[in-house]
């Protein structure tokens, strides 16, 4: 079957759970179009581990235990294999522009840093595109087994996943957000009645 991407409510989920083409993205991207240069958002690290059985997940969940390997947000079974989720706490804004550019090549540097950690231990773990698609969880898998999810974790901010990681998360960009119409129109009134300038309120680096 060919994959068709789908702009689905997320109300109108459970309606795809009986098909086996339905995947989710862990990163955003401009104007909704999946192509690496529109990337601007990064929500999640995937790792997609192949082959594994019970005994290879035991494996890998001492290693987890034993403080040896990052513990995940969530693993989710793919079929013949498991993924693990390392779902941020606020989205990392990534892009080919300015300041966001370092927050991309920091995004690739955690992605391929989590799996040469892996491949110390464990050689069945595939490198993919940093926004490569996942099956939707409670959908059908190739195997036709429900693909689901098992919480083992909390969400990661960007500066600890780095520092575990031995990664140099200090170039990290965080634009600032941009004021409100009623936040500005207060500005410029204490401006006026201290007789001050106020520098661009648009921009980020004022």
């Amino acid at each position: 079957k060919k994959w068709k991407r789908l702009a689905v409510n997320i109300n109108d989920l459970p309606n795809y759970w009986e098909r086996e083409d339905v995947a989710v993205n862990p990163c955003g991207y401009w104007n909704n179009y999946p192509k690496r240069e529109l990337l601007r958002k990064v929500f999640a690290f995937v790792m997609d581990v192949d082959g594994v059985r019970p005994q290879t997940l035991s494996y890998l969940l001492e290693r987890i235990e034993s403080g040896s390997f990052p513990r995940p947000t969530s693993i989710t079974n793919s079929g013949s294999g498991i993924h693990f989720f390392y779902i941020l706490d606020k989205a990392l804004e990534v892009g080919y522009v300015e300041k966001f550019h370092e927050n991309l090549k920091l995004a690739w540097n955690i992605y391929f840093r989590l799996h040469a950690k892996m491949a110390e231990f464990y050689k069945g773990v595939q490198k993919h595109h940093l926004g490569q698609d996942y099956r939707l969880v409670g959908s059908f898998t190739k195997f036709q087994d429900r693909a689901s999810a098992w919480e083992t974790g909390g969400f990661w901010s960007i500066e600890d996943l780095a520092e575990v990681l031995d990664v140099n998360a200090e170039t990290v960009y965080k634009p600032l957000g941009h004021p409100t119409s009623r936040m500005t129109a207060y500005a410029k009134s204490i401006a006026k009645i201290l007789d001050i300038s106020l520098p661009d309120m648009t921009s980020a680096q004022a």
